[in-house]
């Protein structure tokens, strides 16, 4: 899934045998898209293997951040998504933004994206029993190459 475009990726952080967390940036052609895929939507080519697009997006989607709860403190969501990043505006010039998810459920990833300089793009839905507010953050190519240097 993740090897339609150059600018996609998953990455596994590993401390020795130890997993700690993981990101997965999805750059290509349908990563716009939050419909959730079902079987019927499914598209297959002759030989019944699934057909996905090949290509890169404008606007990549990090569609996973995930750090084990000890490891939070030491800010290892900040490194995982620093070369994410890095690889998204790197691989493929075609990509002029990345947009993620943000949950006061996991507010550890909304300070990696507040602190590599995401913007508030909208609010989303509202979530659980006390229906927490939910956003899209976005980081411009442009912001993004003037913190690197």
């Amino acid at each position: 899934y993740y090897s339609r475009s150059p600018s996609s990726g998953m990455w596994i952080l590993e401390y020795g045998d130890k997993f700690i967390g993981l990101i997965a940036l999805d750059a290509s052609l349908d990563a716009a898209s939050d419909e959730v895929v079902t079987d019927k939507g499914i598209k297959k080519d002759k030989s019944g293997q699934v057909a996905m697009s090949k290509g890169t997006a404008q606007t990549a989607t990090i569609r996973h951040l995930f750090v084990d709860e000890p490891y939070r403190p030491a800010c290892m969501a900040n490194d995982l998504l620093e070369h994410a990043l890095m690889n998204a505006f790197s691989a493929d010039p075609t990509v002029q933004a990345v947009r993620a998810s943000e949950s006061p459920l996991q507010s550890y990833i909304g300070d990696a994206l507040r602190e590599h300089g995401f913007k508030l793009e909208k609010k989303a839905e509202r979530v659980g029993a006390l229906r927490w507010q939910t956003s899209i953050r976005i980081l411009e190519r442009d912001r993004w190459a003037a913190q690197q240097r």
